[in-house]
């Protein structure tokens, strides 16, 4: 599991709470993972005023709704960093030899993948019934007894390393945020969820993430969680159930000093994704150091048009999408499972994301992030929950 360690910095703007950072940064953390992947929903894939139907982001009726959607927003809107020849829409990818040498993009055969966009080096997976057979499943008990066994993730992370796939003796289960970062959610059900021309032989079912599951559970056993791939829920699952695994190596060093906040307080910024967040819910305000009132619940429309509200012209308040809201959730806790220091207050219930479920059958569905334990789902958009609202950084 990936523990980030926060400073409070209580005066001076970004920029310049960013240099006092740096500059008491030692250089073996002042690497960090790079920007958040686009979620690979696409630019036909937006919601209309008064409407559950999909239609193209250059709609008037999409844009009058809300100008900043998922589908509006991304590397993918752009030519420059949409040529799809790395990896559909804005997502970027490079295939690896054995020995994690880079390969050209037309290679039949490879090992590994590296994400340009993350940094992080995936395992490829094959369909030749061997040890990274894309069909193979585990359990996962490896801080137990059971570690021994062939069918527990414990035993093939001990075979990777021991095989060095490409070069490398560091592989490890890879975090539900670097397992959800490569769902790609603008692929229909069944999918998978992800770009099958990078990571062929990816199952439409469970893959095991590193970490486990504080919440409390229907059958009362130990549980982990899971990323599907079927649709791209994160959520949790009994260990002595087996899923799929595609294991991970980190190219680069989080830093230490993740968040920021601003000068009054009221945002803050995250260095790892270059995002600034409110630190309330929308209908809470910020007083004394912490969030007070009462969040507001709203439907997904009303969640939109509160953030071309909020929206300026000089500050595009905006709707999260599914990938950048679930990337300040921290599942090490609960109750609420965000930092409580740097987000105070959370409710802990669902907030909407700007993501529509394209994969479900039901296009009435949007993508949320439960703020109780952390996991990733969808719901009809004529429900209300909770909104926090975000802006670009740079």
């Amino acid at each position: 599991m990936i523990m980030h360690r926060f400073t409070l910095l209580t005066a001076g703007h970004f920029a310049t709470a960013s240099l006092l950072l740096m500059a008491s940064q030692t250089a073996s953390a002042a690497t960090m993972l790079s920007q958040l992947n686009d979620t690979g929903v696409t630019p036909k894939q937006c919601y209309q005023l008064n409407s559950t139907a999909l239609v193209a982001c250059t709609s008037p009726k999409a844009k009058a709704l809300n100008k900043f959607q998922d589908g509006m927003m991304g590397r993918d809107t752009k030519t420059a960093t949409n040529s799809k020849i790395d990896g559909l829409l804005g997502f970027g990818f490079t295939k690896m030899n054995s020995t994690g040498a880079p390969l050209p993009v037309t290679a039949s055969n490879w090992a590994c993948v590296r994400d340009n966009i993350t940094g992080l080096i995936w395992e490829n997976k094959t369909s030749d019934f061997g040890l990274h057979d894309g069909f193979n499943s585990y359990t996962h008990f490896s801080a137990s007894a059971d570690m021994t066994q062939e069918t527990d993730v414990g035993s093939f992370v001990k075979a990777v390393n021991k095989e060095k796939l490409c070069g490398a003796s560091d592989w490890q289960l890879p975090s539900a945020q670097e397992l959800e970062s490569i769902v790609d959610y603008g692929v229909a059900y069944p999918g998978p969820t992800i770009d099958a021309a990078f990571f062929p032989n990816t199952q439409p079912k469970s893959y095991w993430a590193s970490e486990y599951f504080v919440g409390v559970t229907d059958d009362v056993s130990q549980h982990g969680w899971v990323v599907t791939f079927d649709v791209g829920f994160v959520d949790d699952s009994n260990l002595k159930w087996a899923s799929a695994v595609r294991l991970v190596r980190h190219s680069a060093v989080q830093t230490a000093n993740r968040y920021v906040p601003s000068a009054d307080g009221q945002e803050v910024k995250d260095n790892k994704t270059q995002l600034i967040w409110r630190r309330c819910a929308e209908g809470m305000k910020w007083s004394a150091n912490t969030c007070v009132g009462e969040a507001t619940a709203m439907t997904h429309e009303a969640a939109l048009q509160q953030a071309t509200k909020q929206a300026t012209s000089t500050v595009a308040w905006r709707l999260p999408n599914v990938r950048e809201l679930f990337s300040i959730i921290d599942n090490s806790v609960g109750l609420p499972a965000v930092d409580n220091k740097i987000f105070p207050a959370t409710p802990s219930e669902i907030f909407w994301s700007s993501s529509p479920n394209v994969a479900n059958l039901n296009v009435n569905s949007a993508w949320y992030v439960a703020f109780d334990d952390g996991d990733v789902n969808d719901d009809v958009r004529s429900n209300a929950f909770m909104v926090r609202l975000v802006r670009d950084g740079k």
